[in-house]
């Protein structure tokens, strides 16, 4: 009876464990990206536009960041390799034949 009342506590938190610090592990970073709006200036802070906090909000600004960057590079790495294979097209031998009948 103990024995099988000891491995029902051990399955128990072997379960509840990792989903305990799973929601721990995100609290804390929502929490830590909602920080990062005290990069915004203070009067277009969106505690003090609508007058009260919105949780989750530095979660979303941090998407739209990441997308941005990521949209931004994206841009800049196209324009450098296009650039780059026009300059290597036109140094070529075959860059004065032309594919038109």
């Amino acid at each position: 009876m103990r024995k099988k009342v000891k491995q029902i506590l051990l399955t128990g938190l072997a379960v509840t464990n990792p989903f305990g610090l799973t929601v721990y592990i995100l609290i804390f970073l929502i929490s830590l990206m909602d920080g990062l709006l005290n990069i915004i200036p203070t009067r277009l802070h969106p505690d003090q536009v609508f007058g009260f906090h919105i949780p989750g909000l530095g979660v979303i600004f941090t998407l739209i960041l990441i997308f941005v960057m990521g949209l931004t590079t994206r841009s800049i790495l196209e324009s450098v390799f296009c650039s780059g294979v026009r300059r290597l097209c036109t140094r070529s031998r075959w860059s004065g034949v032309s594919t038109r009948p």
